[in-house]
């Protein structure tokens, strides 16, 4: 009947074992078997799972970062930053900053014109400098070819193909292949993508850097 009164709901046992808080207990189990087995017949999604399959794959050995930064990843640096003494470094770093856009031989015409006038300067090369800045700013590029129109990035299961899979444009180019007899191969257009990683710790060797990854822990 509509007017007669409803029984309460009986209350849930209350278990004397206290919850785990951390997250990690509350993820579902993993499948018996990866996602992306077996390969699904439907272009678009098996190109899914191919990409799961080599994400769950990849490792730092694999990435495309030189070893130097791999090491660092791996073993931080744990000392403060300081430039301010080293005049020498101060001077290449100035130079290359202000050689940017210019080319690497420039850079050098400006070195060995400086140590001509001034032998006791110990200038660092064009390639050391770069390395120095890659360490104090933990900026390291990966680059990878890509399809001259954006279609794809060659990664992946897509990492030995020599045409675009969506458009069929050649990823190198088609001159230079064919004047050195297919050996030199220039891809037509590339990307770079500029991992987290070495930046976090980088911004951490600094008492500022150091200050502001914690702004949001103390705000």
């Amino acid at each position: 009947p509509p007017d007669s009164p409803r029984a309460a709901s009986p209350t849930p046992p209350q278990s004397d074992t206290p919850i785990d808080p951390r997250p990690r207990e509350n993820i579902p189990p993993a499948p018996e078997r990866p996602i992306y087995e077996p390969l699904s017949a439907v272009q678009d999604i098996e190109t899914a799972q191919l990409f799961l399959k080599a994400l769950e794959g990849a490792s730092l050995d694999d990435s495309g970062l030189d070893p130097e930064t791999i090491d660092r990843l791996r073993n931080p640096i744990t000392e403060c930053v300081d430039i301010s003494d080293n005049k020498d470094f101060r001077l290449s770093l100035d130079i290359y900053l202000a050689d940017t856009y210019a080319s690497e031989a420039t850079y050098e015409v400006t070195r060995q014109g400086i140590l001509r006038h001034s032998p006791d300067v110990e200038m660092l090369s064009h390639h050391r400098i770069k390395r120095e800045i890659e360490e104090l700013t933990g900026v390291v590029p990966i680059t990878h070819d890509m399809c001259p129109n954006s279609c794809v990035a060659y990664t992946a299961h897509w990492a030995e193909l020599d045409e675009c899979p969506k458009c069929g444009s050649p990823r190198y180019d088609p001159l230079h292949l064919q004047n050195s007899g297919g050996i030199n191969k220039v891809p037509l257009r590339q990307f770079d993508t500029i991992p987290i990683g070495p930046v976090l710790q980088a911004l951490w060797r600094s008492k500022k850097g150091a200050k502001r990854m914690r702004h949001r822990q103390k705000r």
